[in-house]
């Protein structure tokens, strides 16, 4: 997941909220860990906006929030282009 952080320490969490205007998704408390971090916009002196991209790894589901959340993955992956 790719965000802006906007705070110098991110808001420790278990549970995520996944929310996407188009196509209207929305997937409540969902379990999860981060795994990874990594910053993807260089820091400048000039600007606060941090952009991060975080590895995550989710927990116990059940079986509707799974299918929903293949279905977030499958929409909103970006994939690279073959050469």
């Amino acid at each position: 997941m790719q965000c802006a952080v906007f705070e110098q320490e991110p808001v420790a969490s278990d549970h995520v909220d996944l929310f996407v205007a188009e196509p209207d998704c929305y997937l409540p408390d969902l379990p999860f860990s981060l795994v990874g971090e990594v910053q993807t916009v260089p820091a400048s002196m000039f600007s606060t906006l941090t952009v991060k991209r975080f590895s995550m790894q989710f927990g116990q589901l059940t079986r509707e929030q799974r299918a929903q959340l293949h279905r977030f993955i499958a929409d909103n992956t970006v994939v690279a282009a073959d050469s």
